[in-house]
């Protein structure tokens, strides 16, 4: 039982960790969880009030960096 509930617990972090802010997402990705059109995170983009990334050849923005932006 002890173990059971032990287990339960190092899944339960797990998730808490995976959804702490720190997922990347692309430009479609962010807009539908910013629920907003693309282009307007495009001009965010543009006017430098959201930072993105784009070493792997595309943007690619932070979930943290959008509730930041949003808020």
């Amino acid at each position: 039982m002890e173990t059971r509930i032990v287990e339960l617990l190092k899944e339960i972090k797990s998730l808490i960790k995976e959804n702490s802010g720190n997922k990347w997402m692309n430009i479609d990705e962010a807009s539908k969880y910013c629920a907003v059109h693309p282009s307007t995170i495009r001009r965010g983009l543009k006017s430098g009030e959201l930072k993105a990334s784009k070493t792997l050849g595309k943007h690619l923005f932070k979930q943290s960096e959008l509730e930041n932006w949003l808020s």
